[in-house]
Parts: C-alpha cells; sequence; structure tokens
C-alpha cells in the first residue's frame, strides 16, 4: 500500500519542503530586507509553482495552507492571503490542466498575475478602505512588488518537479 502511494506521498512532502523554505525566506529574509522600499513576496509564488503541478482541488488547497503561512508572516490580513490564494490556486491548476502547456515562462508569468491580484486587493482592503494610504502610492506598492517577486518563481518551479 505504501509502496504504491510513495509518489504521492513523495511530491507532497516535496511541496511541504518548498511551503517551508519559502517561509523561512519571507519571515527571516525578506521582511527585514526591502528592495526599492518594497517587501518581495516568495510564498504567492510557492503557491503557483505547486498550483502548476497539481489538480484545481489539491492547488485550492495548498493555496490555502500557504496562504495562512503568508497571513502569519504579513501584518494586517486577516485571512485575506489564504482566501485569495485558495481562489487563484484553484484556478491556475484548472487553466494549467486544461489549456496549457507547462513551462518556466508561464511559471513566471502566472505568478506575476497571481501577485498583481493579491497585491492589487491587498492593498485595496488594508491601505485604501481604511485611508491608511492615498491611491497613489499603488503603482509601487504592487506593481513594484509583483515584477521584483516574479522571477523568484524561476527557482520555485523547478523545485516542484
Amino acid at each position: 500500500m505504501l509502496r504504491r502511494r510513495w509518489p504521492l506521498i513523495r511530491r507532497h512532502l516535496k511541496y511541504l519542503a518548498l511551503a517551508a523554505g519559502a517561509l523561512l525566506l519571507q519571515a527571516v529574509v525578506l521582511q527585514e530586507l526591502p528592495v526599492f522600499g518594497v517587501t518581495l513576496s516568495v510564498l504567492p509564488v510557492a503557491a503557483v509553482a505547486i498550483a502548476m503541478r497539481e489538480g484545481p482541488v489539491s492547488a485550492g488547497l495548498w493555496g490555502y495552507g500557504v496562504g495562512w503561512l503568508c497571513d502569519a508572516v504579513v501584518p494586517h490580513s486577516a485571512a485575506y492571503h489564504a482566501i485569495a490564494l485558495l481562489i487563484l490556486c484553484a484556478a491556475i491548476a484548472w487553466v494549467c490542466r486544461e489549456a496549457l502547456k507547462l513551462s518556466l515562462p508561464l511559471a513566471v508569468l502566472m505568478s506575476l498575475g497571481t501577485l498583481v491580484l493579491v497585491q492589487f486587493f491587498y492593498f485595496i482592503l488594508f491601505f485604501i478602505i481604511p485611508a491608511r494610504a492615498p491611491f497613489s502610492a499603488m503603482p509601487q506598492m504592487v506593481l513594484l512588488t509583483a515584477l521584483l517577486s516574479a522571477p523568484l518563481a524561476v527557482v520555485a518551479y523547478p523545485l516542484t518537479k
């Protein structure tokens, strides 16, 4: 029984190691080292890399789990990343399964799109609505964070093979 399930177990252990490594990188290094005034975000990139390899249900669950890790690191997020990554990772897995051929450039583009969406709605919900930041700060926070974080998929995506 275990011998038959070993490839599945090994794959998910690899994903767990990727998520744990991304959490350590995010919490220890990237939170303390802003680049051009923004904090890079590696956890959503790891979630996208996992989602591209899995089916929609498994990808959604991994997105949800990695989202909770992201919520633990990012201040004032209140389960936002868990819900956002649940939806986005399930959608990414479905699109990759139905229509697209997996590749490294696609992983970077999917990471970029996911980061733009996650950061955009995060900015709206936690900065614009409570009036903690002006709307003019959005390009720096959303686009710069996404553009600088998406190339991390070059490292994360091959680790999911």
